[in-house]
């Protein structure tokens, strides 16, 4: 039974860091670039 549990934990942090990935990637596509350096001159 632990062996279940551990697989479907590791199942669920594969799903998680693969779907963030994925938004990363449509978010450089969006804005061509993910650096935030950029945002720096937006402080007050």
């Amino acid at each position: 039974m632990p062996l279940i549990v551990e697989l479907g934990v590791f199942f669920d942090v594969l799903i998680a860091a693969l779907i963030a990935g994925i938004y990363t990637n449509r978010l450089q596509d969006a804005f061509d670039t993910v650096d935030t350096s950029h945002l720096t001159v937006l402080k007050e």
